[in-house]
């Protein structure tokens, strides 16, 4: 499938007016460095304390970094980010948070409800297979300590898996974006009938012409 999207990256066509197709490239480029990190961090043996950290601490940005490729590439490709909803990945909506505790801001993270956190490797829980951390959360007139415990290749996993399914619908989404399905139309009937029937064959049309399959996570479904 990589070839395929390969080919969709290399045919898309020099616009100096809009900056998508260079996005997608450069999206592209980045997933596939991703997938070279992500291997070799299996490869790799053990290693003394401070290798094992920098492996650890490349692999989840390398996964973060993947993530936030992946909307560039819908975007670059199809203007818009309906074909991807990491959040509907416990997972990787999960990774998120783990990444900014122990990469991005481990030593003091704030909080949308105006609380902050300190997060700290629990000694000897660092290794190639996994890794157990706790954060100090301080909110008004409470504290509580978080300990959350990773497995590096249930987190590859679901990367890989979510990767996989974005890359094939964009490709089958990029193959038949000109034809004709009309959709517009009955999208257009539904906004004056918000008939239910109506609703649902549109989302099962939708899902047919792009070749979308039973869960999907893509927005407009």
């Amino acid at each position: 499938m990589h070839d395929a999207l390969e080919s969709v990256v290399r045919n898309l066509p020099e616009d100096a007016s809009s900056s998508h197709a260079a996005r997608a490239r450069s999206a592209y480029g980045m997933l596939t460095h991703v997938d070279e990190m992500l291997d070799a961090f299996f490869r790799h043996g053990p290693a003394d304390h401070g290798t094992v950290l920098l492996d650890v601490f490349g692999f989840l940005q390398a996964l973060f970094v993947g993530i936030d490729a992946l909307y560039d590439l819908s975007i670059g490709l199809t203007s818009y980010k309906y074909h991807v909803n990491v959040n509907k990945n416990d997972t990787l909506r999960e990774l998120k948070f783990i990444r900014n505790d122990i990469v991005g801001h481990p030593t003091h993270r704030t909080y949308h409800d105006g609380g902050t956190g300190f997060s700290v490797i629990v000694p000897g829980m660092v290794s190639k297979e996994s890794l157990t951390y706790e954060t100090y959360v301080y909110r008004k007139n409470a504290f509580d300590v978080e300990r959350r415990d990773i497995t590096f290749r249930t987190l590859h996993a679901q990367y890989a898996k979510e990767k996989d399914q974005i890359i094939l619908d964009l490709v089958r989404y990029m193959d038949k974006r000109h034809a004709a399905t009309g959709l517009s139309d009955l999208v257009f009937r539904l906004f004056e009938t918000l008939n239910l029937e109506l609703l649902q064959k549109v989302k099962q049309d939708f899902m047919t012409v792009f070749g979308l399959e039973k869960g999907s996570k893509n927005r407009f479904l």
